[in-house]
Parts: C-alpha cells; sequence; structure tokens
C-alpha cells in the first residue's frame, strides 16, 4: 500500500488508540468506505504500476466502563493494478485484482486511570481472483502498554507480530493520542496490523467542523496469486513502501465525517514471489501521487 493503496487504508482507519468518549449506551458500531488512486509509477526495468482501490470497513464495540472495551471490526478491500510497458515485470503482468478481507478484535483493558492494555488479534486472507483461498492467510496481534497522563494525552509502546504468506514479520509500534493544545493534535492515522504499523500524523482543528493534517507511515501488501499464474502460479506478490499525505476533513457532526486524502507514495517496492517465498523479480517504483475519499460514520 498505505500504497500506495495500502496507503489508502488511511481511509478506513478512523484513530488507532482514541479514547472512548462518555455515551449514553456501551455499543458503538462504525462504518467507513473508500475510494481512491494511486498514479503511474515507473519501474526500474521500464514500464509502470498504477492501482484503484474500493474499500469498506464495519465495526462494533462495546464499552460497559472507562476501565475496559471489547469490539470486532470487519475490513473489505478491492485493489486493481494496472502494469503497463516493456519492461521485466510490467511483461509479466503478473497481477491484477488483489482482494483482501481482514478480522481484528481489538480489546483494550485499563489496569487504572493511567496504565492500560492494547491487544488486537487479527485474521487476514489476501490474494487475486483465482488464488488458493487457503494459502492466501495471514495472522497475528498487535499488543501495547499505554500510559495517559490526562485525557487526549495517551502513548502506548508495542510490538506486533504476523505470519502466513511465506513469512513472519515483527516490527514495534508506537501508539499515540496527545493534544497538543486546544486546536493542534498528534495521533496515529490508521491501526496498526497485517499491512504494517500505524504512522504518525500532526492535526489541526480549523473550526466550524474543519480540520486539516499531514503525516506518513509505512505500509506493505502482501497476498497470494493464481494458482493458474504462468510465471510463479500459487506464489506472493508484495507492494510497499513510504506513503506521505495531507488531510482535510469535514465533520458533518461529532459522528460523521468525509475525508479527502491527497500525498505521494516513495519508495515503493514491487516484489514478486514463488510458493515457497524465494525472491524472483524485485523492482523499485518512482514517486507517484494518490488521492482517496473517504465518509465514516459512528452510531
Amino acid at each position: 500500500m498505505r500504497s500506495l493503496g495500502c496507503a489508502l487504508a488511511l481511509a478506513l482507519a478512523g484513530n488507532a488508540v482514541a479514547q472512548p468518549a462518555p455515551q449514553e449506551t456501551p455499543w458503538t458500531i462504525s462504518a467507513s468506505g473508500s475510494a481512491g488512486s494511486v498514479g503511474e509509477g515507473k519501474l526500474d526495468s521500464g514500464g509502470n504500476v498504477s492501482l484503484r482501490l474500493v474499500s469498506g470497513s464495519v465495526g462494533l464495540n462495546y464499552a460497559p466502563d472507562w476501565r475496559w472495551s471489547a469490539g470486532i471490526n470487519l475490513n473489505a478491500a478491492d485493489y486493481r493494478f494496472d502494469f503497463s510497458g516493456d519492461g521485466r515485470l510490467a511483461a509479466l503482468d503478473p497481477w491484477s485484482d488483489v482482494r483482501m478481507t481482514t478480522v481484528s478484535v481489538p480489546l483494550r483493558y485499563a489496569f487504572d486511570r493511567q496504565w492500560g492494555l492494547f491487544v488486537q488479534p487479527s485474521y487476514q486472507r489476501a490474494g487475486t481472483r483465482n488464488a488458493d483461498a487457503g494459502e492466501s492467510a495471514q495472522w497475528g496481534s498487535v499488543a501495547a502498554v499505554t500510559y495517559a497522563s490526562a485525557p487526549r494525552k495517551l502513548i502506548g509502546l508495542g510490538a506486533a507480530v504476523f505470519a502466513g504468506l511465506e513469512k513472519t514479520r515483527a516490527f514495534p509500534i508506537v501508539l499515540v493520542d496527545w493534544q497538543l493544545s486546544d486546536r493542534l493534535r498528534l495521533a496515529n492515522p490508521l491501526t496498526a496490523g497485517p499491512t504494517g504499523p500505524a504512522g504518525l500524523e500532526i492535526v489541526y482543528a480549523l473550526g466550524s467542523g474543519w480540520e486539516l493534517a499531514g503525516g506518513g507511515a509505512y505500509r506493505s501488501l502482501r497476498f497470494r496469486l493464481d494458482r493458474e499464474l504462468p510465471v510463479a502460479p500459487n506464489g506472493v506478490g508484495e507492494y510497499s513502501g513510504v506513503i506521505g499525505f495531507g488531510r482535510l476533513t469535514y465533520r458533518f457532526d461529532p459522528k460523521v465525517s468525509v475525508d479527502l486524502h491527497v500525498g505521494g507514495a516513495f519508495g515503493t517496492r514491487v516484489k514478486l514471489e514463488d510458493a515457497s517465498g524465494n525472491n524472483l523479480v524485485t523492482e523499485h517504483a518512482g514517486t507517484a501521487p494518490f488521492a482517496a475519499l473517504t465518509f465514516r460514520a459512528r452510531f
């Protein structure tokens, strides 16, 4: 992604560690939908790669009191890649339609008013249209200890481990939801998970429902390929890199908002591996622009 297509998953995000606000009912339902695209990035050996993204998510959370909460989130995304030109990788046209479905279970427990624990196991299936569903899975968990010095002043440190698709990945994570002033806030723009760490953004409240933000993140899409692919049947594709973005948000009310993300994908790497995870082709893509529009609601 990101994304990078994955980066466009910024759209699905919501804050990874935002502290729940008091509410009349312990149950919260959230939903979001996003559409976007990443422009052409020039590959090392020639040719280009670009993509379009459509995604949606729905979540249910239960928070009976300040001490703990539990939820379940379902996210589905469709990434449409387009390889063009005569370069080594582009000429192979190794994949086009990649589908990802992720189920995650965010759990929070507060030991006291300051210290808490955040755990989020997740399961993901990621593959092209004719990929073997049983071999398209990734699973693992994020875990972090958090410290809140005051409302909207939270920081957490932890790690994530995910396995599947011929690879096990582990990375540290930093969770942040820190109000710097009346208008300025530092936070995670998206949730850490199988596609990578959460990233960071700085947010400025413009007033009258408007919000402006900028940040970045590293994301990685990894997925199973078609069983009948002429090159690397049942192999693995990967699309990863760093995204820098700007975000403009309008909140119709505290529970309904629309986001516009624009930015660039940097240091993008595209990999083709065989069914055992051995590298066959790795190429880098040049910087490419991206944009995404997202609608979010909470009930």
